[in-house]
């Protein structure tokens, strides 16, 4: 998919599940927004190189969050370019501190690597994307050092895992705490006052039914409040497929072995009082009936697009 030009030199680059979406400014010094999973620069680097920007050149990546989706050649830019970083204060401190479980790295086995904060982006502040001026709003609950833009003049947010268009972004309780969905919940609201034309999210395509939006996810959230055990299951399958994402195609026992090796698979099984074998049985058969899982001669696979 051709990358989509948002405002004058900005340019929107979707990508699918395990490559959270991601925009570039080409101007004299190059400005990034959100840079993918680290398994898929070769495509991040043809994507860049298309726009006409090349990783030594770039002077500034905004990163909306540190969650590995989003954060994947923060360090392979850094290191070619010396560009600065801007990211929540949350952020820069799992950064200058080796914390990978905060941005959940560690806790689901994911492929990451730390890189250099040099700016902070408290809530309210502005900052430059090229020429253009966003608004930084700080939106907790999907990710505790989460961010949107916004741009008020052209009424455009880059609300990035805080808000999709017909889905939620996967929520992870064992690291955020009990309070997550609430906090979702007051970063909706907090979104809701502002008046958008069109969104960009985290992952999917751009849309114009802001309203509609907030009002699914809304729905959802609460869903989750009355029904837990709603969002341990919900979690279960995205990370499910997650890995897979990340892993390829991969036989059935391996990929247990795997899920059993990361913190959240055990802790999944306890919320849902499951047996963890079987509840990769169950899982992995609900997903095949779904269509988001197969089999294939090198073992088991998804069909969601990375």
């Amino acid at each position: 998919m051709a990358a989509a030009e948002v405002l004058s030199g900005l340019y929107f680059i979707q990508r699918g599940y395990l490559n959270g979406n991601h925009f570039a400014w080409n101007g004299p010094e190059p400005v990034l927004i959100d840079t993918a999973y680290a398994g898929g620069w070769p495509r991040t680097r043809a994507e860049l190189a298309a726009l006409g920007v090349e990783p030594a050149r770039v002077g500034l990546i905004i990163s909306t969050h540190t969650h590995c989706d989003h954060i994947g050649a923060n360090r392979r830019i850094q290191d070619a370019s010396g560009c600065r970083i801007a990211l929540h204060p949350a952020g820069a401190g799992f950064m200058r501190t080796g914390d990978a479980r905060s941005p959940w790295w560690s806790y689901y086995a994911q492929e990451a690597e730390f890189f250099q904060p040099t700016d902070e982006l408290g809530d309210g502040q502005t900052i430059k994307v090229g020429p253009h001026e966003f608004l930084v709003l700080h939106t907790p609950g999907h990710a505790a050092d989460g961010l949107a833009l916004y741009h008020a003049k052209d009424k455009v947010l880059i609300s990035s895992d805080t808000l999709w268009e017909k889905d939620l972004a996967v929520m992870t309780l064992g690291v955020e705490g009990p309070d997550a969905v609430d906090q979702a919940l007051a970063s909706l609201e907090r979104l809701a006052g502002l008046e958008v034309r069109l969104a960009f999210p985290g992952h999917g395509p751009a849309f114009s039914g802001f309203a509609e939006a907030l009002r699914l996810s809304r729905r959802r959230y609460l869903a989750y409040l009355k029904d837990p055990e709603r969002l341990w299951r919900d979690q279960l399958k995205r990370i499910f497929i997650f890995t897979l994402l990340m892993h390829g195609p991969v036989d059935e026992k391996e990929l247990l072995g795997k899920l059993l090796a990361a913190p959240w698979y055990p802790e999944t099984a306890s919320r849902l009082a499951a047996e963890p074998a079987e509840l990769f049985r169950d899982t992995a058969a609900l997903l095949r009936a779904k269509g988001l899982v197969k089999e294939g001669p090198a073992g088991i696979f998804t069909t969601v697009a990375a």
